[in-house]
């Protein structure tokens, strides 16, 4: 299986998980946040190659974007 990142809103009842990054046939894992919450950093082997890709914690690339 394809592993992605999502976000959901703990502190919004009935909140619906968002897709942080959605890209076919790339595996994106590991992710963890800057210490000032502005940056998401996680691994991914988008190119055949691991790697560590940043993005702004605000931002979404949903699946044919990015």
């Amino acid at each position: 299986g394809r592993y992605d990142l999502w976000r959901l809103d703990l502190g919004t009842k009935g909140a619906v998980p968002e897709k942080l990054v959605a890209e076919a046939e790339v595996n994106e894992t590991a992710p963890q946040f800057s210490a000032d919450g502005k940056t998401l950093y996680f691994q991914s082997d988008k190119g055949s190659e691991d790697a560590v890709w940043a993005l702004p914690a605000t931002v979404s690339i949903k699946a044919g974007r990015g």
